[in-house]
């Protein structure tokens, strides 16, 4: 389970049987893209998704209709909030997912160095294998 300020979306009749999968969600839209990505082509029936808020305020509406039209798809879903990446890290470890999952926020090069990037912080630091989804508008 997730710690004290987690808050249950969905929860099946029965228990979770398959894979715990993080989300790291910062409410961009590349974010809530990623989170489509992720319901379409990661998660399956039994599946646990625990889905960690980085942002300021609390989930939006578009991320919400995103949740609630896929919840029916896995197990379970979890929300929590984390007020920085070290303590969404931390989340991440107690949780022990099979992988972490984050949207890409196309920085360029210079300013993801300049200023850091979380996706980069991300497969440094965690201790589980990162996908880093970067999806692109169809034509």
């Amino acid at each position: 389970m997730v710690a004290t300020h987690s808050e249950t979306l969905h929860n099946a009749t029965s228990a979770a049987t398959g894979k715990t999968v993080a989300f790291a969600l910062d409410e961009s839209p590349d974010s809530v893209s990623a989170l489509q990505w992720t319901f379409d082509y990661i998660l399956s029936a039994g599946d646990k998704l625990v889905v960690l808020s980085v942002a300021q305020d609390s989930v939006t509406s578009t991320t919400s209709r995103v949740l609630v039209g896929e919840a029916g798809k896995v197990g379970e879903i979890l929300c929590a909030e984390v007020r920085s990446r070290e303590g969404g890290f931390g989340r991440v470890e107690k949780v022990n997912p099979a992988m972490l999952i984050l949207g890409s926020s196309s920085k360029s090069q210079m300013t993801g160095f300049l200023v850091g990037s979380v996706s980069q912080y991300a497969v440094r630091k965690a201790s589980v294998p990162v996908i880093v989804a970067r999806v692109t508008p169809t034509l």
